[in-house]
């Protein structure tokens, strides 16, 4: 199957929202959407109307709509090709259609007409004002800190320690976007209009109904890790590097700047320090070290480097840095010493 720029391909889009593709089709087409970006990025928003076209009660201008759907997606004027089954759903329905394809073309315009109506306003309604530039709002906390907020589309937020939030104090009538330094977990108030973006350089991290964190603390590669819905993961500076997150599901951009993705991830590894808990996998001693001195608020430093590498599992919750400390000493067969405001870890 190939798409170009201006063929969308609706009919097999509708089908494969509908749920009306076999295993093989499905497949075949979600390979073909991965391929090409800027399917792949409507793709996103087509499953999000999708989703919510069936609570749509406004009136709306369905060939304005539409109109701004091409101009959005690419696709040349003159309307939509012969075949599809918004052409089709114009046309008077025969006794000898074929059910599927009434099916089919009935999804694809209500897509349409979801699209339409979150994208335009009506005729008979003035155009809106040009909204005024937003202000932006830092919210920082300090190491030992941990700090949760509402942002204002009612979007939760839990801001790990020593990490920074930028975030509008209210929200344009477009995208949500906010920008994170450090640890952040989201759990998104859903807006079918307003796509919620949390932007790390030039790395697009796009809510698609989800619940989510982000790890942001270079020079460790960035990490998106997801509890529940779907995430876009992409990168704006390569057209097509991206991916769909699901649950339990990590996203990594490499050191190399590659985009990595892991399988049925331990949830509660990614997600403990947003219930109080200090939770390591396998982790190596050289970045548990620099987790314990943000977590506790004080000075820990690998003294020797031959033993950065032991790795170290283990869950904390609220134990004095003192038990800890013993529990990976006698665990990692290290040794550790406290000498003034810094504690040193030895072989």
């Amino acid at each position: 199957m190939t798409h170009r720029p201006d063929d969308l391909g609706w009919t097999e889009l509708a089908r494969y929202l509908a749920g009306e593709m076999n295993p093989a089709e499905r497949a075949a087409f979600e390979r073909a959407i991965r391929e090409d970006p800027p399917h792949n990025e409507l793709l996103d928003q087509a499953r999000v109307l999708w989703r919510e076209s069936g609570r749509l009660r406004q009136s709306f201008d369905a060939d304005r709509g539409l109109a701004r759907i091409q101009e959005r997606t690419g696709r040349r004027s003159g309307g939509w090709p012969a075949d599809s089954p918004l052409e089709r759903a114009r046309q008077p329905i025969g006794p000898d259609r074929a059910i599927w394809v009434r099916r089919s073309a009935a999804a694809a315009a209500l897509l349409g007409a979801a699209a339409a109506a979150t994208l335009v306003v009506t005729r008979d309604k003035p155009e809106k004002a040009v909204p005024a530039p937003l202000s932006w709002t830092e919210t920082t906390t300090r190491r030992g800190q941990r700090s949760e907020l509402r942002l204002h589309d009612g979007t939760r937020v839990i801001l790990g320690v020593e990490s920074r939030l930028r975030h509008p104090d209210r929200f344009g009538p477009g995208v949500r976007e906010v920008r994170v330094e450090g640890d952040a977990y989201f759990e998104v108030q859903a807006d079918s209009v307003r796509p919620f973006i949390v932007q790390v350089g030039d790395v697009t991290v796009r809510d698609l109904g989800t619940a989510f964190t982000v790890s942001n603390r270079p020079p460790a590669p960035l990490e998106v890790v997801v509890a529940e819905g779907v995430v876009a993961f992409r990168r704006a500076s390569i057209p097509g590097d991206s991916m769909i997150l699901r649950r339990a599901e990590l996203g990594r951009l490499t050191a190399s700047g590659r985009l990595e993705k892991e399988h049925r991830v331990d949830l509660s590894v990614y997600l403990g320090w947003t219930e109080g808990r200090l939770v390591f996998a396998d982790t190596p001693l050289r970045s548990v070290v620099p987790a314990l001195a943000r977590w506790y608020n004080v000075e820990v430093r690998l003294a020797d480097s031959s033993i950065g590498a032991r790795p170290l599992t283990a869950s904390f919750d609220n134990e004095p840095i003192g038990q800890v400390l013993d529990l990976i000493a006698s665990s990692l067969q290290v040794r550790y010493e406290p000498r003034g405001s810094v504690i040193s870890i030895y072989r």
